[in-house]
């Protein structure tokens, strides 16, 4: 920029400025009117700001807010964390298991009393924990909720005994483990006693209660078998049961439903028809869950010494056999059951609660079901995503294609867990099909509901605190439009009468503009005067709408102070919104003053000469 140039812009600033100090009550009153507008804007906005910011602290600090929980008993496989995990906004997601296997017992210090207490797992960047100062658990190690703590009378750097139990094989077995209580969590963190452990130790439990050996802890138990699940069992009898000794199969048996079928239906479940002449057959089955051997057990107890026959059943199952699809009974009937009901009893005979791989694994076909050549035969089973394949011996021919009851149990325990054959062992085992349940926590409040939205489109029924956060959304949203709405109207306002004055100084002041254009100076030096002023006048009034916002947000944090913790205020303004606030202002204020600036280049010179 040449010198002449800059010199001529800083003589109109200079003078702009004088002016303004000569006319300083003018001055000082548009100051005051735009101070006047701009610092209740600036207390409404530090009002939005700091109350929202105080409503998002205490959720955001409190991590119970955070946190989406399922309602119901999951089954989710372990690629469903891993999905999980890499979503955007979740900050932790650990699964949990049943929550029936999950309690344990927890002994009073130097006491044999103890408390049922439900096991949580916890891990690596669990929120509820580290957020509340609390170390995480690892082996061997516990936090308490603070009632679990209050319960136990036991503080941080106590030790407490833990045990678990099962029945297995109709004897009860137990493991105690002591472990070091590493944290207390607060009142807030959890209402409920519980206790977080690692969630290695909280599997194990799970795997203990079902009867198998935990090699990390030293656990003993068995392989894990897979045991025959079924859907009913039918109660054949030469002669009927009464109501009594019907109603008596309702009680303590496992079973709801007890129901008179024809043979048809008999056929329809075990590929056999018992004889017409006076048997009758009723099915007792369940409502929600499978049935197991003791149930079956219960009613032969609850029928002793009537002579009855008793012959649990899964539902015809479709079973892939050399590739072809076959529809498939169980039936497994000793031979004096089938001599009394007139039929021929398969070649593997009655039922075995524990049967080896061989027994279960054969099979009756029909003669053109597939070639009669093929002894050695593949069967397949598909449960949604996965398939298991399993050997096939061809025992024999049948009307229907038949196999034991073991394997069909079998195969029904696989609706509720994954099981796969094991060539090496010769068997079915159990696999983990995946868990129960999560435990998941976003990153911040405002990633909760698209978090919980995206889990109930997968169709999962979990609860968070959505209500809560979009109570402070909407919160946050309605004072923006209202501040907005004020400040259009008060700025508008302060903007005119800013532009007004101008104006009116432009028009008072025709004389001396008129002697600087005579003077030399071209109109765009001109038009920069009012401009100037317009400059000078709206940074004079953010100063003091600056200090009339923090003297009275300092009078309102002070009278809110005990409704406050550390480090919140009900009336707040960061830096940048200052910074902000300013330079709209000025900018403003420049636009406000473009009118008078226009208005000042049409002054001639020959204005001055006239006015002499």
């Amino acid at each position: 920029m040449p010198a002449a140039r800059t010199r001529d812009i800083r003589i109109v600033i200079e003078l702009a400025v004088a002016d303004l100090h000569h006319e300083w009550v003018l001055t000082l009153c548009m100051t005051l009117t735009v101070a006047a507008v701009l610092a209740p804007l600036l207390l409404l906005l530090g009002l939005k700001h700091g109350t929202i910011e105080t409503l998002r602290a205490r959720l955001v600090e409190d991590p119970v807010y955070r946190e989406i929980k399922p309602n119901q008993t999951m089954n989710l496989p372990p690629q469903w964390f891993d999905e999980w995990r890499q979503r955007p906004g979740v900050a932790f997601l650990l699964p949990t298991i049943l929550r029936g296997a999950s309690v344990i017992r927890g002994y009073r210090k130097n006491s044999r009393e103890f408390l049922l207490l439900d096991l949580v797992p916890t891990g690596p960047g669990d929120p509820l924990i580290g957020e509340n100062q609390s170390p995480i658990p690892g082996d061997g190690q516990i936090v308490l909720s603070s009632p679990a703590a209050e319960a136990f009378g036991a503080k941080q750097g106590d030790a407490l005994t833990l045990e678990v139990d099962r029945t297995r094989r109709g004897t009860r077995e137990s493991q105690q483990m002591e472990m070091a209580v590493v944290g207390i969590l607060p009142g807030k963190a959890d209402e409920l006693p519980r206790i977080y452990a690692s969630l290695d130790l909280v599997v194990a439990i799970e795997t203990y209660r079902e009867g198998m050996a935990v090699p990390k802890f030293g656990w003993p138990g068995g392989a894990p078998t897979v045991a025959s699940s079924f859907d009913g069992l039918l109660v054949l009898s030469e002669a009927p049961l009464d109501n009594l000794e019907l109603g008596s199969l309702r009680i303590g048996t496992g079973f709801n439903i007890v129901e008179t079928l024809d043979s048809g239906a008999v056929r329809e479940r075990i590929g056999i028809t018992p004889p017409d002449d006076g048997w009758s057959a009723y099915d007792l089955r369940t409502v929600t869950t499978a049935a197991t051997q003791a149930n079956v057990k219960q009613v032969q107890r609850q029928l002793r010494g009537r002579g009855a026959i008793f012959v649990p059943y899964a539902r015809a199952r479709t079973i892939t056999v050399a590739g072809m699809p076959l529809t498939v009974v169980g039936l497994s009937l000793d031979p004096a059951d089938a001599g009394r009901l007139g039929v021929t009893p398969p070649p593997w005979g009655g039922f075995h609660e524990q049967a080896d791989g061989a027994r279960v694994t054969q099979i009756l076909l029909p003669d053109n079901a597939v070639p009669p050549a093929a002894e050695r035969l593949t069967g397949s089973v598909h449960y949604g995503n996965h398939a298991v394949e399993f050997p096939l011996a061809r025992a024999g021919s049948a009307s229907v294609p038949t196999v034991p009851l073991e394997l069909l149990g079998m195969l029904r325990t696989g609706d509720d867990r994954t099981i796969a054959w094991d060539a090496t062992e010769q068997m079915f085992l159990l696999s983990r099909k995946g868990f129960f349940g999560f435990r998941l926590y976003t990153q911040t409040i405002d990633d909760v509901v698209p978090i919980y939205r995206a889990l109930v489109a997968e169709r999962l029924d979990v609860t968070a605190s959505v209500q809560e956060i979009e109570r402070i959304q909407i919160l946050d949203q309605g004072l923006t439009r209202l501040f907005w709405l004020v400040a259009i109207v008060g700025i508008s306002g302060a903007f005119a009468a800013l532009a007004a004055s101008l104006y009116g100084a432009v028009e008072r002041k025709k004389q001396a503009l008129g002697v600087m254009r005579l003077m030399g100076l071209p109109r765009v030096h001109v038009f920069g005067f009012p401009i100037y002023q317009g400059i000078a006048l709206s940074a004079g009034s953010v100063a003091l709408a600056a200090l009339a916002f923090m003297t009275l947000s300092a009078v309102i944090n002070r009278v809110f102070t005990s409704e406050l913790q550390l480090g919140q205020r009900i009336s707040d303004l960061p830096l940048e919104q200052f910074v902000v606030a300013g330079v709209a202002t000025v900018t403003g204020a420049m636009l406000s003053s473009l009118y008078a600036a226009w208005t000042a280049t049409q002054i001639e010179p020959a204005e001055a000469i006239r006015a002499e």
